[in-house]
This record gives C-alpha cells, structure tokens and sequence, in this order.
C-alpha cells in the first residue's frame, strides 16, 4: 500500500458499518455510534456505543500503530450481541497494537488482532483531542 493511501483516513471520523470476526460479519447499527477517530495532529479515538478509547496514533506503511491509550471504564450489562462485538473489536486498540487499513474510495478496513472493522468516511476531525462528539 502507498504512503498516501495509508494516510488518507487521517483527518476523519469513520462510524463503523461492520465487524467481522472469527468468520462472521455482523452490521453495526447506525443508532450504536461505534466509530473509529483520527486527529489530523494524531490523536485517536474508539467509541465502541459504551467506552471510549483514546490516545495517539502514528502512521506506517500499511496502517497505524497506537501509542499511549486510556479507555473509559463504562460497565454494559446488557446481552446486545452487537455491542458486545464492538467492545471485544475496540479493546483490541490498546498501547502499541498495530492495524493494517485498506482505503477505497470513502471505505477504510481496518484489520486489528483477529477483527476486521468496515468504515465510511465521516466528517472530518478537528485537530482536538476534547472534541469527542
């Protein structure tokens, strides 16, 4: 993958339209809010609809790697098995996970530990890391 398309989420919330895991995709509802964050300065950011995760991000050649990442610390009860999928595939960005992305168009597959998260290209983020929603 080129410099630039590694780059080109940067810059963007990307909601997340799907998680696929040990075989199985499942679609995240609109109304859930589980979105991916970069910061043009690098700062991220990984809402899963219960916690957010954030932190700073570096891009390399085939993704990003995650610096230091703190999480908020919701505690979720219920039995959504959609977000439970979401909270399993954002802890999977912790300090120093490494994630390939493949950009098409405004489409970004992201690959972290044994989840592939499908996104599409949001709004573009402010260069502040308080700017949360």
């Amino acid at each position: 993958m080129s410099a630039s398309a590694s780059t080109g989420f940067t810059g963007y919330d990307w909601p997340v339209l799907s998680i696929s895991h040990d075989g199985q995709e499942t679609r995240i509802p609109a109304g859930m809010r589980v979105a991916l964050r970069f910061s043009p300065g690098g700062q991220f950011g990984a809402n899963d609809s219960v916690n957010f995760r954030s932190g700073t991000y570096r891009t390399t050649g085939d993704g990003f790697t995650i610096g230091d990442l703190f999480s908020t610390l919701v505690a979720y009860s219920g039995d959504n098995p959609a977000v439970l999928l979401a909270m399993s595939a954002m802890d999977s960005f912790e300090t120093n996970a490494q994630a390939t992305t493949t950009l098409t168009g405004n489409r970004l597959v992201v690959g972290v530990a044994s989840y592939t998260l499908t996104c599409q290209r949001g709004a573009p983020r402010p260069d502040d890391p308080g700017a949360l929603e």
